[in-house]
């Protein structure tokens, strides 16, 4: 039972560091453009019931695990920007991007550039489906509906669109950093259109979306971690007394 008690403190410690982790990165990204927060889920960890039926076949309880960080993909406020490369979407939905491993990821917009091969991109990958800008073209002109235009010798002309995708939770994808998320297991399949169409938002040009971390949430929810720590930290402490005693007596 002894051993229980260590290893029991031992789990709490350790899932409660991992939230004060996130909290902190939470905090520290609080003015970071386009930022989502992260919250830890706790869950029970129980050992096997034993084979006899009745009473004592219930589990017994062996401590808590922190599961995967999920993110609060709540918007963020539009900020006004003065480059015209900045994008931010107006409402739901996420930009397909092709990350440079090749697979697909999603972002909710920042700071645009033009790739050595001419394709427009973010700081994650290449837009999907790829926008090529013309050499030697001026000035881009987007649309809320994602019309891409540039300005050339002969006016404008269009390039492309930026098509936004929609998942029946958001809530479940899953972090990647770098302001890309990707599918998770519970976010199901991505509905692809444009954008201010069926329910998507709209692309907002010169704008960024600020951060949607709660400073004085995260603050609360910090010092509460701690002192959690700290308890668990008292029943190690404890657990070990009661060890030393133990010892004593058997001498």
């Amino acid at each position: 039972m002894m051993s229980n008690a260590f290893a029991i403190a031992e789990t709490g410690m350790k899932a409660f560091q991992a939230h004060v982790d996130t909290i902190a990165n939470n905090v520290a990204n609080s003015r970071t453009p386009g930022f989502k927060s992260a919250r830890v889920e706790f869950h029970e960890l129980l050992e096997a019931a034993p084979a006899a039926p009745g009473p004592a076949a219930l589990p017994a309880m062996l401590g808590v695990a922190a599961r995967t960080r999920t993110a609060d993909f709540s918007a963020g406020h539009l900020l006004p920007s003065t480059s015209e490369l900045d994008i931010a979407i107006d409402g739901p939905g996420f930009i397909p991007v092709l990350a440079p491993d090749g697979t697909r990821a999603y972002s909710r917009g920042g700071a645009l550039h033009v790739t050595d091969s001419g394709t427009l991109a973010l700081a994650g990958g290449e837009l999907e489906p790829r926008i090529y800008v013309p050499a030697g073209g001026g000035a881009l002109h987007i649309s809320a509906e994602g019309v891409v235009a540039a300005r050339t010798a002969q006016g404008l002309q269009e390039v492309g669109r930026i098509s936004l995708a929609q998942f029946p939770d958001p809530g479940a994808l899953r972090l990647l950093g770098n302001g890309l998320a990707a599918p998770a297991e519970g976010a199901g399949p991505p509905t692809i259109g444009a954008a201010g169409r069926e329910g998507a938002g709209r692309i907002v040009q010169q704008s960024l979306e600020d951060s949607n971390v709660d400073v004085t949430r995260e603050l609360v929810s910090l010092m509460a971690a701690q002192r959690a720590y700290a308890l668990n930290a008292k029943v190690l402490q404890a657990a070990d007394g009661l060890v030393a005693s133990a010892n004593e007596l058997m001498k």
